[in-house]
């Protein structure tokens, strides 16, 4: 008899996991995957690797949260901050040498495993950016500003 655990995720139950995690604001493909990681224990590289049983777990458990008007906002704000992080990541040659802002969605992707890595290494907080809180996204946002300051004065960047 087939378990549960080993049941594939249903088409109903991938499209409700993205509209789950979307009311919560985790609408990024990486951040989506991160979190996946850290609630089955194991890497999720896609919706689709879950098994239908995880996909029941975190279902129920993100719906008995109530979704707080406060965190959206924060959501916003953190999503804007990444953003701004991201496009500063393109003023600092070590971080994203050989990469432009109009690169193919891999190419995208693969800029914020850079940043992320960045972030865990040499941010003050030392978290991966999509588990970081305003705050700490704030002070990386400084930090990089920080170091394209530092690289200008040494004449390094436009």
């Amino acid at each position: 008899m087939k378990t549960t655990m080993n049941k594939p995720i249903s088409n109903l139950q991938i499209k409700a996991v993205h509209a789950t995690l979307g009311k919560i604001g985790i609408n990024d493909s990486g951040e989506r995957h991160e979190y996946l990681s850290q609630f089955t224990g194991r890497t999720i590289n896609s919706v689709k690797d879950m098994s239908s049983q995880e996909a029941n777990r975190i279902l129920s458990v993100l719906k008995k949260e109530p979704v707080d008007p406060a965190k959206r906002i924060m959501s916003q704000e953190a999503r804007n901050l990444v953003g701004e992080i991201y496009a500063l990541s393109f003023k600092i040659p070590f971080l994203n040498k050989d990469y432009s802002e109009l690169e193919s969605p891999e190419d995208v992707e693969m800029n914020k495993a850079k940043i992320s890595s960045w972030t865990k290494r040499y941010s003050k907080c030392r978290k991966p950016i999509s588990r970081m809180t305003v705050d700490e996204l704030y002070a990386v946002k400084i930090q990089m500003r920080d170091i394209i300051t530092a690289i200008k004065r040494k004449g390094g960047v436009q």
